[in-house]
């Protein structure tokens, strides 16, 4: 398993300008630390700030958009949210005020969506760095 192209450089810059970034995976708690692991990404995200949502269980009660925003006021972060991911669902936690997103096309998955303003569509990681580079 390797990360996306890019996506190291990425949350390495975001850390290194001093960003609070937070991972938010649709997954159970027992895999997320494997797939944070395997992905090269434990020294930007650990328990603190990296959550299992299974919202594919059908029992599931838990959003992202719920621990995005109990995570927000427990860090007190109230300043431009950037949001990266890969699908509507993620695209929606960038729908609050002073918010960016951008949604990822994997290589060869293309979505046709009319986004809205807010939202970009990028191919490369390395697009967004101009957002924490300023």
């Amino acid at each position: 398993m390797k990360p996306n192209d890019h996506a190291l450089e990425v949350v390495r810059t975001i850390k290194n300008k001093g960003h609070a970034q937070v991972l938010l995976s649709n997954t159970t708690e027992y895999a997320l630390p494997i797939f944070v692991r395997l992905a090269g990404l434990s020294k930007y995200f650990d328990q603190s700030n990296a959550f299992a949502i299974p919202a594919h269980s059908r029992d599931a009660i838990t959003t992202k958009m719920h621990v995005l925003e109990k995570y927000i006021a427990a860090n007190q972060l109230g300043h431009h949210l950037v949001v990266i991911g890969d699908s509507p669902k993620d695209m929606a936690l960038a729908e609050r005020e002073h918010a960016t997103g951008y949604f990822y096309r994997h290589p060869g998955l293309e979505m046709d969506i009319n986004w809205p303003e807010h939202i970009t569509p990028i191919s490369d990681l390395r697009d967004i760095l101009a957002e924490v580079l300023d």
